[in-house]
């Protein structure tokens, strides 16, 4: 795989549906279910010029899940994983609580530090979910 370009144009054609905080900003989040089995879920911080896009593939039964996370930024690297033990009220959830964790992974890459990422308790109530 081709390494990606080192200063990517900063991503904002994300529509914000749910925000996080991350790095003193404000990242937009926007879940898709385009089938009862898939979710992707898409972050954008311009700052950084980051956009993670992870896609949760759920095979019959449940598990595994197959899980791909694509960064595009400065040195992000695709991932591609089973992921099994995944807990959460709800397949949505799950996924939700998965990119966060990787979105927190490839802000520390790209800060060098601690990067804690921040929902509000009340954000998977609040978060729309587009067909």
């Amino acid at each position: 795989m081709s390494p990606l370009p080192s200063s990517p144009p900063a991503p904002t054609d994300v529509e914000p549906v749910l925000y996080a905080a991350a790095a003193d900003e404000r990242v937009a989040i926007r879940l898709n279910t385009p089938d009862p089995e898939v979710v992707v879920i898409t972050s954008v911080m311009p700052r950084l010029s980051l956009r993670l896009k992870s896609t949760h593939l759920s095979l019959l039964g449940g598990s595994p899940v197959l899980v791909s996370h694509l960064p595009t930024c400065a040195g992000g690297e695709a991932i591609q994983r089973e992921a099994t033990g995944m807990v959460g009220r709800s397949f949505e959830h799950c996924c939700l609580l998965d990119h966060l964790a990787e979105l927190q992974h490839s802000i520390e890459r790209l800060t060098d530090g601690p990067a804690p990422v921040t929902l509000a308790d009340d954000a998977l109530e609040q978060l729309p979910v587009y067909d």
